[in-house]
């Protein structure tokens, strides 16, 4: 049931995203997006920089599906997946605050879950003690 919860929760957040490709792209008007950006404002729909923004909606758009899809398949990718693309997403929801301060939430709060919860799932890699047979090559050690 969780998983199903989550799984829409990362598909309905990265269907929301295709709004900021679809404006930024000039394909349709959506209003709500259409005020100034944090770091860009006075530039809209077709100037390069917002393409450029636009292509990062997209990504962010692909990448929360993907990982949607992933956690309703238990794939081990699923955290990594979602905690990059809710990366993705911050950075754009930022730009547009003003419009998308919900989904900053969001995004941050994916972040958030996917970076704990890979901290508790990882098991912790050995270090080995520092010994002169770690620093020493083995063709050096025989002509000791």
């Amino acid at each position: 049931m969780l998983k199903h919860f989550v799984a829409g929760l990362l598909i309905v957040h990265g269907a929301i995203h295709a709004m900021g490709f679809v404006w930024a792209w000039n394909l349709a008007e959506i209003g709500e997006l259409s005020g100034p950006t944090f770091l860009f404002p006075g530039r809209g729909p077709g100037d390069p920089t917002i393409i450029a923004l636009g292509g990062i909606w997209l990504l962010a758009t692909i990448m929360l599906i993907a990982a949607g899809i992933a956690v309703t398949r238990r794939s081990r990718l699923s955290l990594p997946l979602a905690g990059v693309a809710a990366g993705i997403s911050l950075v754009v929801t930022i730009i547009w605050w003003e419009a998308a301060s919900v989904g900053a939430v969001v995004s941050a709060l994916i972040l958030t879950v996917a970076i704990v919860r890979g901290r508790l799932h990882t098991a912790p890699v050995p270090v080995p003690e520092p010994t002169a047979e770690i620093f020493v090559p083995q063709w050096w050690r025989s002509t000791l």
